[in-house]
This record gives C-alpha cells, structure tokens and sequence, in this order.
C-alpha cells in the first residue's frame, strides 16, 4: 500500500520543539511533503538537510521535515539546535521517539544512509535512496500498484594509477546531482494536478 502512515518523532527545531511528540503527516495533511530520513553520522548529513531546506524555500506550497535516525541524545541535539541556529534552518529536524519508533509503512531498509521520501495527499509519490557505496534507487510510486525501481551506479574512472568517483553526489553548479533530482521530483508532485 501506497498510503503514508501516521508517524511520530520528537522536534529538536522548529514551532514544535519540545512539546513531545508531533505528526508532521497529520499536521501537513494532503499538502506535497519532502521527508528526509538519515543516519546522524552521515558524513554529508548538513549539506542534505541544506538541500532539504532549499527545496522548501524554493517552492512555497512544499512542506518538509527530517528525522535523524536516532533517539534523542544531548550532543546530537546540541549539534542540530546549533546547525538550525547557522543555517536559520525553517525545516524542522526531529530525532526519532524511542517509545514508538518508525511505523512499519515507512519504506526504508538498513542498508541506505539516507531516504528521501516526497509525498502527496498522504500518497507516497517517489522515493530516492542514496547507499554508502555511492548509488542511488530511485522508486516511483505513481500510477501503479507496484512501484517502479531505477538504479544508478557510481561511475568510477581510472587514470594512471588513481580513481575518479562520480556518481549521484558528482557536482553540478555547485550542487551535486542528488539536489537535482529532488528538485526535479518536488516539481513533478507539485504541478500534478
């Protein structure tokens, strides 16, 4: 099934900060939804929760929240406060509930450091994967019961005796080609009828 399920994560920024626990897919309703779901420890983890705001302020009617998948903890909440605080950050940043956890309808699997998941009237729409070894998934929800799956593989060069990585972060006017297909995905839920 398609259908986002209820979730609910504890803000560490944002209007709800400290008031327990909050639904951003109850609050946000049938509004176009970027969720990012990541690893604290991702090495790129500032840079897409940068993205993740862009994305938001470049398109107005878009909501979007992240969960860093972690309970809370002092320095991790720290670090985020700080960073919100730098980067004037209006996307909330929530650690998970260690009560309640992930519902089970939240596509994500243990081996992606990060899941961006892009929504619509509570109607999963596309969701992009991006794995430690550089490739990326890309799933479509849409039309379709069954959801349609593209990878794209890191591309590795070799000159001499050194290698060359490019892949979904390979940089492109200053922002790298995952931004990219966010904002392309943002675009396409958007201007769905």
């Amino acid at each position: 099934m398609n259908t986002v399920p209820m979730m609910w994560v504890l803000p560490v920024t944002g209007p709800e900060m400290d008031r327990g626990r909050t639904c951003y897919v109850c609050q946000f309703g049938s509004a176009p939804v970027v969720a990012a779901f990541m690893d604290p420890n991702l090495q790129e983890r500032d840079n897409y929760i940068g993205y993740v705001q862009l994305l938001c302020e470049k398109n107005p009617v878009l909501q979007g929240f992240i969960v860093l998948l972690s309970g809370p903890n002092e320095e991790l909440i720290r670090e985020l406060k700080a960073l919100a605080a730098k980067k004037n950050l209006s996307v909330p940043l929530t650690v998970l509930d260690p009560e309640v956890g992930l519902p089970s309808g939240i596509p994500l699997s243990k081996e992606e450091n990060l899941t961006i998941l892009f929504y619509r009237k509570r109607f999963f729409e596309k969701k992009l994967e991006i794995t430690p070894d550089g490739s990326t998934k890309i799933t479509t929800y849409l039309g379709s019961e069954t959801p349609t799956e593209e990878i794209i593989l890191p591309k590795i060069t070799k000159t001499g005796n050194s290698f060359r990585y490019e892949g979904y972060l390979q940089r492109y006017e200053g922002l790298p080609q995952a931004f990219m297909e966010m904002d392309s995905a943002v675009h396409e839920m958007i201007n769905r009828e």
